[in-house]
């Protein structure tokens, strides 16, 4: 569950001129980013390890085979009741070398498995490239992830057909490549963040001064009393998820009440 992370979204999508208007430009649709949100808020709770089967695993090994007597005063090894009564440091001992290797066991076999069966987190990064968004999350005050997300093709907010058509050109080796460097053969899109105290002082300040304008902005078209409508406008959490995270595209960092 995460409470303080930073998580903006950057859209490589260009505004498209409006033929109405040779001047105006359309602004640029939101929902891309909107879903992309979602779907990493939904990537939190996709761990690469399930409690289910993990239990499952640990009743199996612990009474099906008979692990739970090893805990035993006078432990023999056969796996068979015991007369002797049940050492719990040897009892907690077996079931956290039953739980470590379920879970190393789960986690290394989907690893292998990401061949074939992708993992989410990798599905949501080729989501990044095809919806045109580059997703920068700071875990830490000095530490931080980068997705590169820009579509090959340049665009997204297109129809169905134009987007088939950016894809199969990408199979076939057109476009541009998805990593941070284009002529990079193996297309890197993740990247690790470590920032420099200063630069954490400026990007501290200037994303105050972002947050002061836009609240101020927001105070000016809403109605008195209602700004905390506005600073929830797009509350994508689940209800039992308490978390304060801010959303650069669509969201605004909620500030804590002071009692």
């Amino acid at each position: 569950m995460q409470t303080s992370y930073d998580i903006f979204f950057i859209d490589w999508e260009k505004p498209k001129k409006n033929p109405q208007k040779a001047r105006d430009n359309e602004a640029v649709n939101v929902w891309r980013s909107i879903f992309t949100g979602n779907e990493l808020n939904e990537l939190q709770n996709t761990p690469l390890i399930t409690l289910e089967f993990t239990y499952i695993v640990y009743l199996f090994f612990m009474f099906g085979i008979g692990w739970y007597y090893w805990a035993s005063e006078s432990p023999d090894m056969t796996r068979e009741p015991s007369p002797y009564s049940i050492n719990r440091v040897l009892l907690f001992l077996v079931i956290s070398f039953v739980f470590f290797c379920t879970g190393a066991a789960e986690f290394f076999i989907r690893l292998a498995f990401s061949l074939w069966i992708p993992l989410p987190s990798h599905n949501f990064i080729d989501l990044c490239s095809v919806t045109n968004l580059s997703v920068i999350i700071f875990d830490d005050i000095l530490h931080g992830y980068y997705i590169h997300g820009q579509s090959p093709g340049g665009l997204a907010d297109t129809d169905s057909e134009e987007l088939k058509h950016i894809l199969e050109n990408e199979s076939h080796g057109g476009g541009r490549g998805r990593g941070l460097d284009p002529s990079d053969p193996n297309g890197q899109q993740c990247f690790e963040i470590f920032m420099s105290k200063d630069m954490r002082r400026k990007y501290d300040g200037l994303y105050s001064v972002a947050l002061e304008l836009e609240i101020d902005h927001l105070q000016k078209i809403a109605q008195p009393g209602a700004i905390g409508k506005y600073l929830s406008l797009i509350h994508i959490s689940e209800p039992t998820r308490q978390a304060e995270i801010s959303y650069a595209v669509f969201c605004l960092k909620k500030k804590k009440k002071k009692k």
